[in-house]
């Protein structure tokens, strides 16, 4: 038998996955702002289509497999990201804490379906 996700947590993976997304924008602002109209209009949509595209994994898909869900998305986010500008590694370190965060909240939530 299929167990999706619940709606918490559902919403706490997806926060976390926005949330890992979203570190980036202190950290890229100037960045941002020195992009050619070429690369900048390519940007959004591919910010977009990696968040749209991992929120829809996330309804369909097991309730094991939605950390493994949000790692991937954030890795694959901050690869893009690298073909746009240098990346922060403070981005990186801001990332890692809020996936333990989401990895503890899941652990628990795991535990108390059991």
């Amino acid at each position: 038998m299929k167990q999706t996700l619940s709606t918490s947590q559902r919403f706490a993976a997806s926060f976390a996955l926005s949330l890992g997304m979203l570190v980036i924008l202190p950290f890229c602002l100037e960045n941002l702002e020195n992009l050619d109209r070429a690369r900048y209009a390519l940007y959004l949509p591919i910010f977009l289509l990696i968040g749209c595209t991992a929120n829809y994994e996330l309804r369909k898909q097991k309730e094991r497999d939605s950390f493994k869900i949000v790692v991937f998305s954030l890795i694959v986010f901050d690869v893009c990201n690298l073909f746009f500008f240098p990346v922060h590694w403070m981005v990186y370190f801001l990332q890692i804490i809020i996936i333990a965060l989401y990895f503890v909240y899941h652990k628990q939530s795991s535990w108390k379906s059991k």
